[in-house]
């Protein structure tokens, strides 16, 4: 028997009962039906809640059987594992796209760029372009240990004045010849810190002159 008609079925009662025993009882007879009235109504309200569960329950069955709760989980990991990969690229100075040496760009113990130099910067163009679409190009300049002496030191008295000027060039000429927006590229200079090779030959010291290209993803 449903709820609603239990609580008729009471009603109904209710009134036989007053008939039968008359004035002087309907009082205290009333009195307990409606509390036993009350009680009904909030069990009603539990049930309702259960069957909300139930169904709920149900639906979320439903929603994996479907297939459609494989689905999203899938999405999600990739959400979080390219996050984590753009965090991680982040924190280590960006997705390296290129690293080109310094001797094959510049003149001697200068930051002029030759005619080869250019050419070499030429076959990254595309490439920088493109992901500058998605991203800042940073374009940091490296140096080996030796300070700049003669009439170099005279125009950058440190390892850091010349890896910048050196970086800012190559970032002037992507600019000035092949158009790339001055906003998604970043001149850093990092002079002789992080060297990777040894300063205390010629060849270390030539691969530790470079210019290194990385992408750093939009946030």
């Amino acid at each position: 028997m449903s709820t609603g008609a239990l609580a008729t079925g009471l009603g109904l009662w209710i009134l036989i009962a007053v008939a039968a025993s008359g004035c002087s009882g309907s009082r205290a007879l009333i009195a307990d039906q409606a509390i036993e009235l009350d009680s009904l109504r909030s069990l009603n309200s539990t049930l309702a809640h259960e069957l909300a569960t139930y169904r709920d329950s149900i639906a979320f069955y439903d929603f994996i059987e479907s297939g459609e709760f494989d689905r999203e989980i899938r999405f999600k990991n990739t959400q979080v594992n390219r996050l984590t990969y753009e965090l991680a690229v982040c924190l280590d100075g960006g997705e390296t796209i290129a690293t080109e040496l310094v001797d094959d760009l510049f003149a001697a113990a200068s930051a002029d760029l030759t005619d080869r130099g250019r050419e070499r910067l030429a076959l990254l163009a595309e490439t920088l372009a493109e992901k500058s679409t998605t991203g800042q190009i940073h374009v940091e300049g490296y140096s080996d240990s030796t300070r700049p002496a003669g009439e170099l030191k005279k125009r950058y008295p440190t390892n850091w004045e010349l890896s910048a000027a050196r970086a800012a060039a190559v970032v002037q000429y992507y600019i000035d010849v092949h158009g790339i927006d001055e906003e998604r590229l970043v001149v850093i200079s990092l002079g002789a810190n992080h060297p990777i090779s040894t300063n205390a030959s010629q060849r270390g010291r030539r691969l530790n002159r470079r210019i290194r290209f990385s992408h750093i993803p939009l946030r």
